[in-house]
């Protein structure tokens, strides 16, 4: 959990949105709009390709 709480805060930081907007982008929240949800999604997607790669 604790490492899932990071990428949130990662993902947050990078995109210079809440911790709260990513949490409900991924969850796919109508509350967020439909670019900034893929975009969170798409950003996601390649921190954990990284970091699969790097370990």
């Amino acid at each position: 959990m604790k490492q899932k709480i990071t990428l949130k805060k990662k993902i947050a930081q990078e995109l210079n949105v809440s911790i709260s907007t990513v949490s409900k982008a991924l969850k796919d929240s109508s509350e967020i709009g439909l670019e900034t949800r893929k975009r969170i999604k798409a950003f996601e997607n390649f921190i954990t390709i990284v970091q699969t790669i790097l370990h």
